[in-house]
Parts: structure tokens; C-alpha cells; sequence
């Protein structure tokens, strides 16, 4: 009874454990980074900046307004002129105005700034896109690289039992004199060649994890197991992915924009020539104390004064620029110049895409032809190591010569293993590349 005790509880307290481990397949991955990475989210404040910059460059279209008041109070003793002699006084006096103001033309600077506000704007939701492409290529590369190192590790544990089951038989031939000593000690040097390398697959594993963690920005206590996922293996044409690439990556249309925004800069400069017509208006009243009413002589009360001392002003003014036009033109000149450079990196940039697309395709054409050579080349190796065992049990052949078929067998288990996950990044890689 107590053992069934123990046994439920042991049961029970396993049940958690596995319950926290989650599944995550490489688009999991993929939306976990773009929801946690700090980076999107600060992209996406600049985004919002952008676009109340948008709203505040139109609220300057309307003309502004701008009121005023103050009021002072003075006392202290002074001297009377008529009676001549000294008081005490004590005034107050204050004014208040309210003035507005509006620019009729100014050479469409304020339009160009709303457009350019507006293409910030654009500049900024397409960074946001290349930060979340960028982060996709990171998270495909160490999700790759954590699933060789699990496969590298598996491998190693396979070659590590193998060696060690060749080991036991080597030690049950050497106890009936079958196997001289340096051989036995050699396969045994194997063995723990063979745990050495597990060590390290393990090593490189536990790397890749942190890596993986790192562009997931994965801070859980949950364990996380990846998902393996069928993917097609072919591989896409080279002009119809770069034709995707040239409407949709954000690295050119990034260019794009900032040759649009040099453009309204430039429209802007040249702005500087043109007069600037503007409108203001202006309504100004005092009041002071101890004063009386104008013909009636009676109390002249704040109020009264305000409406009565009050005046008004309509104002219109042009203002024709003269002696600026050799810095303009400078400025000009020099925006021109970077706007040929702009171009240039465009098609610089696109052509080093192009290249890129090339290569990949042109590597992941040749890893999949490599495939189909290395499955046959392990399927050989595998074969052969198994013949040289047989040989060895009988005494046929040297433990060198097994040893040596065994390196060959592991060397082209790992490089098909590698070489196909190797695929699968490049092919990633290039839909990504695609926009899809």
C-alpha cells in the first residue's frame, strides 16, 4: 500500500513538468520575438511619434491666436507739485491685448513640410518592417542551428553506444585472447573519442539554445521543445523573387522614400526664393486707478476704461527675400549632389540583392542536389561499417580498418544532417526575401 502510495505521488508531481514544456514551431518563434523584442515596441512608439507630427504640421495652416494681461501695483511716498509737499500714493494699472496672425504664402513651404511629415511617417512604418525582417532572418538561423545541434547531439549518443557496445565485445575477445592489447586499448581511445564529442554536442547545444532564447527575448521558466515541420524543397526561381524583392523589401523602398524626402527638401530650399505674404491683427486696451471720466468727472472704473481706451489693428506685410540666394544655392547644390548619391546607393543596393538572391539559390540548388549523393553515400558508409564489424568478430580484419570505416560512417551521417538543415535556412531565407 505505501509503495502505491509513493508511486501515485511520484506520478503526480511529474504531471506539472510535463505540462510546461511548450511546442514551438519556427513561426511561433517567429511571432514570439516580433511581441517581445523591446526593439519592435520602441519602433512602433517612433511610429506614433511620426504620425502626431503629421497632425501638428496641419495645425499650423490655421492662424494663431495669442492673448495677454498684466497688472502692476505701485506705492511709496511722492512729492505734490500743487500743494508741495509729501504723500503717500498707491496705483494700479494693467493692460490686456489679443493679437492673431496668419501666412498667406510663403513659397508652399508649409505644404511641403506636411508632405514631408507625411513620407516620415512612410519611412517609419518601413523601418518597422525591415527591424521585423531583420529579427525573422535571426530567429530562422538559431532555430535552425538548435535543431542540427539536436541532431548533432542524437548522432553523437548513437556513435557514443555504438562505441561502447564495441568496447564490451573488444573486452569479452580480449578475456578469450582474440584481440591483442593495442587494439583493444585503440577502440577504447575510440570510446572515448566518441564521449568527448558528446560532451561537446551538448555543449553546442545548450549555445544554441541560449542564442535561440536571446532572439526570442524568451525570459519564461517553461521549457520549450521545437517542432520539426515538412517544408518544400524547391527552390524558387531567381527572377521572380527578385522581381518581389524590388516592390516590397524594405531596405529599397527605405531608399525610395529618403530620395522622396531630399526631393520635398529640395522643393522647400527653393521655397526660399519666394516672397512670404502674411495678415495679423491686433486689439490692445489699458486701465489705471485713481482716474476720472472723461466731461462728467465721475469715478472712471476699470471697465469703463477698457472699452473706451481700447484700440485695433489690421496689418499686412510682404517680405521679399534679397541678399540669400547665393547660400540657398549653395544648399541647393549641395542637396542635389546627395541626391545623386542616393540614387546611386539605390542601385547599388538593389544589385548586391540580386547577387544575394543568386547565391542563395544557386546554394540551396546545390544542397539538394548534395542530398540525394550524401543519403546514398551514408546508406554506403553504413553498409560498409557493418561488414567491417563482421570482419573484426571473425578476425579477419585490423581494428584500424574499423575504426577508419566508422569515421567514415559518422562523417557522412553529420554532413547529411547538416547539410539538409543548411537547405532548409536558405530556402527560409529566400521566401522571406519574397514577402511571403
Amino acid at each position: 500500500m505505501r509503495r502505491a502510495v509513493w508511486i501515485w505521488m511520484l506520478w503526480w508531481l511529474a504531471l506539472p513538468t510535463k505540462a510546461q514544456e511548450k511546442m514551438f514551431t519556427l513561426e511561433d518563434c517567429i511571432a514570439y520575438a516580433l511581441e517581445h523584442r523591446t526593439e519592435v515596441a520602441a519602433s512602433l512608439y517612433s511610429g506614433q511619434d511620426a504620425e502626431r507630427e503629421v497632425r501638428y504640421t496641419r495645425l499650423q495652416q490655421l492662424p494663431d491666436l495669442n492673448a495677454s494681461a498684466s497688472h502692476s501695483l505701485n506705492w511709496g511716498r511722492s512729492l505734490n507739485m500743487e500743494k508741495y509737499e509729501w504723500e503717500d500714493s498707491k496705483n494700479q494699472y494693467g493692460n490686456v491685448s489679443l493679437s492673431s496672425s496668419l501666412t498667406l504664402f510663403s513659397g508652399f513651404q508649409l505644404r511641403n513640410q506636411i508632405k514631408a511629415s507625411k513620407l516620415n511617417v512612410l519611412l517609419q512604418k518601413t523601418s518597422h518592417r525591415k527591424l521585423r525582417d531583420d529579427i525573422r532572418l535571426e530567429v530562422v538561423q538559431a532555430f535552425y542551428e538548435v535543431l542540427a545541434a539536436e541532431e548533432q547531439l542524437l548522432l553523437a549518443n548513437v556513435f557514443y553506444e555504438e562505441d561502447v557496445q564495441q568496447e564490451r565485445k573488444a573486452r569479452l575477445q580480449d578475456s578469450l585472447r582474440r584481440i591483442s592489447l593495442p587494439d583493444l586499448l585503440e577502440i577504447s581511445g575510440q570510446t572515448q573519442k566518441a564521449l568527448l564529442e558528446k560532451k561537446a554536442a551538448e555543449k553546442q547545444l545548450q549555445l544554441a539554445w541560449l542564442n535561440l532564447k536571446k532572439c526570442m527575448n524568451y525570459q519564461e521558466t517553461e521549457r520549450v521543445k521545437l517542432q520539426r515541420e515538412e517544408m518544400c524543397m524547391a527552390v524558387p526561381d531567381v527572377d521572380r523573387i527578385y522581381e518581389a524583392a524590388l516592390a516590397q523589401l524594405p531596405e529599397l523602398q527605405m531608399l525610395r522614400l529618403d530620395s522622396l524626402l531630399l526631393r520635398n527638401e529640395l522643393k522647400q530650399l527653393r521655397g526660399n526664393f519666394s516672397p512670404t505674404l502674411s495678415v495679423s491683427g491686433l486689439w490692445y486696451s489699458r486701465y489705471q486707478n485713481n482716474l476720472s471720466a472723461p466731461m462728467s468727472g465721475r469715478k472712471y472704473t476699470w471697465w469703463d476704461q477698457l472699452q473706451d481706451n481700447n484700440y485695433k489693428q489690421v496689418g499686412i506685410s510682404l517680405s521679399i527675400p534679397l541678399f540669400n540666394r547665393q547660400t540657398v544655392r549653395r544648399q541647393i547644390h549641395l542637396l542635389k549632389t546627395e541626391m545623386e548619391t542616393q540614387r546611386l546607393n539605390w542601385s547599388q543596393t538593389a544589385t548586391s540583392i540580386r547577387w544575394e538572391i543568386e547565391q542563395l539559390c544557386i546554394e540551396a540548388s546545390n544542397l539538394k542536389d548534395n542530398l540525394l549523393i550524401l543519403e546514398k553515400q551514408e546508406e554506403n558508409c553504413r553498409k560498409v561499417y557493418e561488414l567491417r564489424q563482421v570482419q573484426f568478430q571473425q578476425g579477419k580484419l585490423s581494428v584500424y580498418d574499423l575504426l577508419a570505416a566508422e569515421a567514415s560512417w559518422k562523417d557522412s551521417r553529420i554532413n547529411l544532417e547538416m547539410e539538409h538543415y543548411n537547405l532548409c535556412c536558405y530556402l527560409v531565407m529566400l521566401r522571406i526575401y519574397a514577402g511571403e
